[in-house]
């Protein structure tokens, strides 16, 4: 059975041979039905072993198609199946083959639902071909393309095809391609843009046009050209079948009024149909529009000075004592500078179909000359869409004087201008115009009060003079020297004015008082031992009793005190009652409680000025500061005698403060300690 005996090749024949090894028995296979069946009989064989073979003679050659042994015993029938394979050929034919893109190559492709292959084509000169053998009959789809690469991107161009086609004998498929497409037109200026190319119009040169390509429903830039100088044409050559679009590239400035509606050209080339011409496009001038806002700031900006007085600047002020201080504060306001400024918005359209680039200075004029100008920078302005710019000129201007400001907007070599005129006449803002006046007391001396302040804190408009008055008084101040200090503020800026108050300390003379080596010192003329002892006993009839009970020291002699003072060692408390003793376990602190208690019985008795026991101590940040000296006198007796110690002190402490009053006014003149800590 032979399949596909169309396939077979031209000349072919079909035999059956039967050997053995000493006789050889063929038949040639005949088709009388013509039905791909073949046979043929070899009669009147001996039975036996046999070997058979199937074959084909084409060109003298035989081709075994089956073979075997086997042994015969009586009739038998052998069968073989032949099946002729087919080849494919494909033929392509190309107009300038010349204009392809470098990256061309020619395929042909061929398939069924279970197999496929494609070849590429070879030849030069316009003639491409190639063939697909060893094919099996049956139906086939095929495709001769071509395929090349624009900007990157791969397109496939079919150029011939079938589908179902069935196949049983070599072939050939045949296809036309060509690289002879033309694509032309002009470009004009559409000066009326009435959209037609009228009389007078000029075509245009240096204008881009752009061509695409539709590949898998992509428009794909294939080429650009610019049109020439002289006039306006453009053309774009070698361009394969397919479907196109030309369209130009926006210039700003331009609106393009042909063609319609959409400004673009959507062409196809094909075999019947490969040049096309007249894609004209027209394009009306329209430039920029311009218009602006203009607006006018003149700040006027103020300062103030600040000064401030006190009368009285001196005060004398005893304890208990107030007086009253005048204060006058000074405000004076000048002009500290004027600023002059124009501002507003430029706002450009561009009823153009491109970009525009544009970049925008803002000028300000007199009759004359410029006096400011601002460049703005440069900005793009999308096709029919528009942009505001802000702007804001500062310049030294005149008052009553016209200006006029202009904004130069250039696109290219064209510019644009919007204008307006101004001038400044009163100010349109004030700043620092009015200030606030405050004023604060910064320092008040211990001991002193502030009252009936009558100062408010205002708002001032204009130079002014601000007056106010205090009472200050000496609540409790010892003698010394003290600044009272008030500080005025406003627009930032101060001014302080202080006032010296003097609380009088005790004078030269006006009180006495002796250490306690005075007091011990043997009598002699007008020394303190000879006060002593004419007074002891007047002053003293019982003796001088210090201490607490089991803790004490007695003296009932002028003699016995003098044979005591002046007392040294660690100052400690007394640990039993002494009689007249020379010394004793409260050391050099037994003696100068001893010696204060002279002072002030003496000044009691009037024998010395009178008055010290009453002296208040201040200024030493202690317990004791506010106590008069009595009183300090029985707050260290008490602690001599065992008792409690002032808040604060150790009997070191304490000692020492009683030495400092026993030194207070020795011999009559006040020490330095004195004044800063006794007060009346």
């Amino acid at each position: 059975t032979v399949i596909n005996p169309e396939g077979a090749p031209d000349g072919v024949t079909y035999f059956a041979t039967l050997y053995q090894p000493t006789r050889t028995f063929t038949v040639e296979l005949k088709d009388p039905d013509q039905d791909g069946k073949y046979m043929g009989t070899i009669p009147y064989l001996d039975p036996g072993v046999y070997h058979y073979r199937f074959y084909y003679i084409l060109d003298s050659k035989d081709t075994t198609i089956k073979e075997g042994d086997e042994t015969l015993t009586g009739s038998k029938t052998n069968t073989a199946v032949w099946k002729w394979k087919v080849e494919k050929t494909f033929e392509l034919t190309v107009i300038n083959p010349g204009g392809a893109p470098s990256s061309t190559h020619y395929y042909a492709s061929i398939w069924n639902s279970t197999w496929s292959k494609q070849i590429e084509l070879t030849g030069d000169g316009g003639t491409y071909e190639g063939s697909v053998g060893d094919l099996d009959p049956g139906y086939y789809d095929w495709k001769i393309f071509c395929n090349y690469i624009i900007n990157s991107i791969t397109e496939t161009d079919v150029i011939a095809h079938g589908e179902n086609e069935h196949i049983g004998q070599t072939k050939i498929n045949y296809g036309t391609w060509s690289w002879a497409g033309e694509i032309s037109g002009r470009k004009w200026s559409d000066c009326n843009g009435n959209s037609i190319w009228d009389e007078g119009e000029d075509a245009t040169g240096g204008w881009i046009i752009k061509l695409y390509k539709k590949i898998d429903d992509q428009w794909i830039l294939l080429a650009s050209t610019a049109t020439e100088i002289e006039t306006g044409s453009y053309r774009f050559s070698n361009l394969a079948p397919g479907e196109y679009r030309v369209e130009e590239e926006s210039k700003e400035g331009w609106h393009q009024t042909f063609p319609t509606p959409d400004g673009k050209y959507y062409v196809t080339i094909s075999l019947s149909n490969m040049k096309i011409s007249d894609l004209n496009f027209g394009n009306h001038f329209v430039g920029l529009e311009v218009s602006k806002t203009t607006n006018i700031k003149w700040i006027e900006t103020f300062e103030w000075s600040i000064s401030k007085t006190a009368c009285p600047s001196i005060l004398t002020l005893e304890q208990g004592e107030h007086d009253t201080i005048s204060y006058t504060i000074q405000l004076t306001k000048n002009i500290a500078s004027d600023s002059y400024s124009v501002y507003g918005t430029i706002e450009i359209e561009n009823p153009s179909d491109a970009t525009a680039s544009i970049n925008v200075i803002d000028n300000v004029y007199d009759d004359s000359n410029i006096v400011a100008t601002q460049d703005l920078g440069t900005h793009d302005i999308p096709s029919h869409g528009s942009i505001t710019i802000d702007y804001s000129i500062s310049f030294q201007a005149e008052s009553g004087k016209t200006y006029y400001n202009k904004a130069y907007v250039y696109m290219g070599t064209y510019v644009f201008i919007g204008d307006a005129s101004f001038s400044f006449t009163e100010p349109t803002q004030k700043v620092n115009d009015k200030v606030n006046v405050d004023d604060e007391f910064t320092q008040i001396p211990n001991g002193f009060s502030i009252t009936d302040n009558t100062f408010t804190p205002q708002i001032i408009s204009d130079s002014a003079e601000v007056s106010f008055s205090v009472t200050i008084t000496n609540e409790n101040a010892g003698s010394g020297t003290y600044q009272l200090i008030n500080v005025a503020t406003a627009d930032g800026k101060s001014d302080d004015a202080t006032v010296e108050v003097t609380v009088p300390g005790p004078s030269e003379g006006e009180y006495c008082t002796y250490t306690q080596g005075g007091w011990g010192s043997k009598p002699s003329g007008n020394n303190p031992g000879k006060l002593l002892h004419d007074n002891f006993g007047t002053l003293f009839q019982s003796g001088i009793y210090l201490g607490l009970s089991g803790h004490s020291m007695t003296f009932e002699t002028a003699d016995a005190i003098t044979d005591y003072l002046p007392a040294g060692g660690t100052p400690g408390i007394l640990d039993e009652d002494y009689t007249n003793p020379d010394n004793t376990s409260s050391g050099v602190f037994g003696g100068q409680l001893l010696a204060l208690k002279l002072n002030v019985a003496f000044s009691d008795a009037g024998i010395t000025p009178s008055g010290f026991g009453d002296l208040v101590l201040c200024n030493t940040g202690t317990s004791l500061d506010g106590k008069n000296v009595r009183e300090i006198l029985g707050a260290a007796n008490e602690a001599l005698g065992g008792g409690s110690l002032p808040d604060g002190y150790t009997i070191s402490q304490l000692n020492d403060l009683v030495t400092k009053l026993n030194e207070a006014f020795d011999g009559g003149t006040p020490s330095a300690w004195a004044l800063g800590h006794l007060q009346h």
